[in-house]
Formats: structure tokens, C-alpha cells, sequence
């Protein structure tokens, strides 16, 4: 016998198949066949992700560093972080569709799992809430700047509320609350704000961002049930502003409530006037250079991102608006650092990724988009399949290895399915040299006439938007009479006039 000592004994690596089913709150779990259910709900995992919810789950709501989660589900080995991250991303999306748990970020430690209907087993001591409070909640609050320093000095405010509203803002950073949010995701936040409302009735901030959450909740929904959402967005903003009577996260909610489209002058006047009164607030930097891009002022639109500083404020919403700013007032010196810099960050993250393939695909490398593109475990789990193959023929044929017009058919076969895409596929089509078609969808989009008519957006003038009409890749169109007609219906010409002002396009 050999002198040699024997490791102890341990749970890891998992071996899926002598894993017993469990449940997190209502959906149940099956390590062994890889399956979630839920009801009559049904989804088989990669053996990765459900290893990774099964370590996580066995930790009984501890926290798990990345380095435990490499050493459980991937034998120890060395793995990117961009692996464990596609996990991680995987399961939130799945916690979102079957409820019953969440996967927690505790900044710079790890990970722990979140079961509905479970108390926290290891409720964190006054310090260590303070902490994660100070670092968790402010940087979640980044998506306002609206000061999330106030929490952690108000002792005679429920913990169970703060914890609330902390996690209710981390949830929002992740939606895109200016233009486009994520139904679910827009929905948890809501559910989260309106309980720290609850639980601190006397809370400005809380109130204010729970007004913040029904404005994007209100854009994700048919329209018919927006009506509601409105009235509430607007009555949890006027507590707040009552409360407060400058609350950041309340002013910017009624300036996302009510939309530029048709009113450009009117909105400038007032996103100019909110921002005037928090320049500091990042959310309010972010609608003035929606507002200015959507109008084709985007030297000006690039100097509102600019200006915020991302020691403090660096979450993916802002990151991509930027990247989007500065390619479309033509530094790209600077679009490319911001590239680098947002994809580094969060090569996960949906709208990141995707700014990041148009950007490149755009600006005259579809090469680089189409290494991207050719490695379909690196997309976002939110991209679906057909995106990536109506993005992937574009970029071919801008390459110059697929034909054009097998491109734009590929482009107006996905449109027919996918109405939601009417602008990016426009895009698609001007870039591929079909004008025509490119107008053709546009007329549908924006006065619901012609052949493509049904792609007129279900909340009318309220889901329109213009800033991808100024964005580089349209030049092929912004000299055609058909362009200066449709800014003129749409009523920019108007505006431009109005408010003395000239969109980039026209200078050149």
C-alpha cells in the first residue's frame, strides 16, 4: 500500500442521473431526464444549465462563487467567463417563464438561487445588507442615477422593502425602458417595486420607480390593456412627487409615458426641461438622446450619453444607445471603442449583441459580423434561430459571397412572420440596394397602406419610432423624393422648421 492520501469524499462533479426530482416553488425539477414542468408546461435543458440549477439549488439558498460553479459543472477546468455567463442567462430566462425561482447576482462574490415562497436562509447581518445595499442597489440604480445612496441611511424603513427595491431596480436595468423593453422582465420589476411601495408607503424612490416600471410595462402590452397602466404609471408618479417634489425616477416616467412621435416639439420642450432639472440622472440623459436621435440630430444625441459617467453609471441599456450614437454622428474611432468596450462587458446581453453585429455589418465589415454570426452558442439565448439566419444571409451578401436578392427574400420571408422587425428589415433591404421594397415596408410601418400594411405597430402613433431612419445605413434612401415625403407626413419637416434646427443628413 502506497503512502498516497485519498481526496475526501465530494457531492461534485454532478452526475445528473442520481439526482432525485425537487421542486422550486410550483415548477418541477427532473435532473435526470433534464426536464422543468410546470402544468402542462414542458422544457428539456443542455446538461450544462441543469447541472448548474441543481448546484445551485443544492446550496440552499448560499452563495456559490464561479469558481465553485466551474469545479461542479465543469469538472474544474478552465472555461471563459462568457460560458458561465450564457448559463446563468439561460436559467434567468427560464426562471422567467416558469417562475418559482430566480438567479441572484451578489456583486463580485457569486450566484445563489431564489425559491419563491422560501425565507432567506442566511438573512444578511445589518453590515453586510448595508454593503450589499451600497453596491448591489446602487449599481442597479444606475439605470436612473436616481441616488441610491438614500437607502442605506433610512433605519426606520422596512429592510424586507429596501431588499425589495433593490432587486425590483437590478430587474429594470436590464430592460430597455426608453424604447423597447422585455414583457417579462418589465413584468418582475413591477411585481418587485409595487411590494417595496408596500412595504414603504412613505418611499419617493421607490414610488417613483415603481412609475418608472409601469412606463416600460405599458409598452410591452396590447394596447388595450395600456389604458390602466398609464393611469397607474402616473398615479405612482404623482405620489412620488408629492413625497418629493423632484423625484428623478417619477419626471422621468411621465416623460416615458407620453411619447415624441407627431408631438417633437412639445417632447423636446419637456425632455429638455426634466433634464435641465437632474442633468446628472443618467435615465433622463438616455430619453434626451432618444428624442435626438429619433429627429436626426445625432451629434447632439451622442453628447447626452457622453456626458454620464460610467465609473458610476455602466449598464448594457446606455452602452448600446451609445455605440448606436456615435457610429450614426460619424466618430467611429469612438464607435469602435465602444464596441469593444460594451461586448466585453456583457457579450450576452441581447441588445449589446446585436448593436454590435449591425454596427459592424453596417459600417462596411460584414466579415467580422459573420465571424460573429458563425458560431451560433455565442448568441443570446433571446436570439432566436430564424434572426440569426435572415442576419447571417445579410451579412453574406454584403460580403459578397450570397447574391442580393436572395438576401432581400430571405429578409421579406422572415418579415412576413416576424411584423415587429419592420424597421430592421427596411434597413436590411436599403443596405442591399432594394429601395424600392425598403419603402414599401416603410409606407406599411408608418401610414398602414400598401402591400405591407399590416406592419403598422398595434399602438399606432404611441410604438412608432424614427431613429433608425437616420441611422447610416438608410443614406441610400435620404436623397430619394419618397424619404423627403414620408419626414414631411410623419411631421419632422415641421419640426425642424419649428425649432430651427437641420438633421445631420442634410448638412452633408
Amino acid at each position: 500500500m502506497t503512502g498516497r492520501s485519498v481526496p475526501p469524499a465530494s457531492p461534485w462533479p454532478v452526475d445528473l442521473a442520481h439526482h432525485r426530482p425537487f421542486q422550486l416553488g410550483k415548477t418541477d425539477i427532473r435532473p435526470a431526464t433534464r426536464e422543468v414542468v410546470r402544468g402542462d408546461r414542458r422544457e428539456t435543458l443542455e446538461p450544462r444549465v441543469m447541472q448548474v440549477l441543481v448546484v445551485l439549488a443544492s446550496a440552499r439558498g448560499a452563495i456559490l462563487s464561479r469558481d465553485d460553479l466551474i469545479a461542479a459543472c465543469w469538472d474544474g477546468r478552465a472555461v471563459t467567463d462568457d460560458a458561465v455567463n450564457r448559463v446563468i442567462s439561460r436559467l434567468r430566462a427560464l426562471a422567467r417563464s416558469f417562475g418559482g425561482f430566480e438567479v441572484e447576482t451578489i456583486t463580485k462574490v457569486g450566484y445563489r438561487l431564489v425559491v419563491e415562497g422560501q425565507d432567506d436562509p442566511d438573512p444578511p447581518s445589518p453590515d453586510r445588507r448595508r454593503l450589499m445595499l451600497a453596491g448591489g442597489a446602487v449599481a442597479g440604480l444606475a439605470v436612473a442615477g436616481l441616488g441610491a445612496w438614500r437607502l442605506v441611511d433610512r433605519p426606520g424603513e422596512a429592510a424586507d422593502g429596501q431588499i425589495l427595491l433593490q432587486k425590483g431596480i437590478t430587474t429594470l436595468q436590464n430592460v430597455d425602458i426608453v424604447e423597447t423593453p422585455e414583457p417579462g422582465m418589465a413584468l418582475q420589476a413591477l411585481t418587485l417595486l409595487a411590494d417595496a411601495t408596500e412595504a414603504m408607503p412613505r418611499s419617493a424612490l421607490a414610488w417613483g420607480t415603481l412609475a418608472m416600471a409601469y412606463a416600460a410595462r405599458k409598452r410591452a402590452v396590447p394596447k388595450a390593456d395600456r389604458p390602466g397602466l398609464d393611469a397607474r404609471g402616473r398615479e405612482a408618479a404623482r405620489i412620488a412627487l408629492d413625497l418629493e417634489p423632484d423625484q428623478a425616477g417619477a419626471i422621468a416616467a411621465l416623460r416615458l409615458l407620453d411619447p415624441p412621435y407627431r408631438k417633437w416639439t412639445a417632447a423636446e420642450r419637456a425632455n429638455r426641461k426634466a433634464y435641465d432639472q437632474h442633468p446628472k440622472v443618467a435615465i433622463l440623459g438616455a430619453i434626451m438622446s432618444n428624442f435626438l436621435g429619433g429627429v436626426g440630430r445625432w451629434k447632439e444625441a451622442a453628447t447626452y450619453l457622453r456626458s454620464i459617467d460610467r465609473r458610476v453609471v455602466a449598464i448594457p441599456g446606455m452602452e448600446w444607445r451609445l455605440l448606436i450614437d456615435l457610429w450614426s454622428s460619424g466618430d467611429l474611432q469612438a464607435a469602435d471603442q465602444q464596441r469593444e468596450f460594451a461586448v466585453k462587458r456583457w457579450p450576452q446581453h441581447a441588445l449589446v449583441w446585436r448593436s454590435s453585429v449591425t454596427y459592424l455589418m453596417y459600417s462596411g465589415r460584414p466579415g467580422e459580423a459573420l465571424k460573429i454570426l458563425s458560431d451560433q452558442a455565442d448568441a443570446p439565448i433571446e436570439i432566436r434561430p430564424d434572426f440569426l439566419a435572415t442576419i447571417r444571409a445579410t451579412a453574406e451578401a454584403l460580403a459578397g459571397t450570397r447574391t442580393a436578392p436572395d438576401a432581400i427574400e430571405r429578409n421579406l420571408s422572415y418579415l412576413s412572420a416576424n411584423p415587429a422587425a419592420a424597421l430592421s428589415v427596411a434597413q436590411a433591404c436599403a443596405a442591399l440596394g432594394s429601395a424600392g421594397d425598403a419603402f414599401d415596408i416603410l409606407d406599411g410601418y408608418y401610414f398602414a397602406r400598401g402591400a405591407w400594411a399590416a406592419l403598422a405597430p398595434q399602438g399606432g402613433d404611441q410604438d412608432r419610432v424614427t431613429r433608425p431612419l437616420f441611422q447610416p445605413v438608410m443614406s441610400p434612401l435620404w436623397h430619394d423624393a419618397r424619404f423627403a415625403s414620408m419626414v414631411g407626413r410623419i411631421g419632422l419637416d415641421t419640426y425642424w422648421r419649428q425649432s430651427r434646427t437641420m438633421p445631420d443628413y442634410r448638412r452633408g
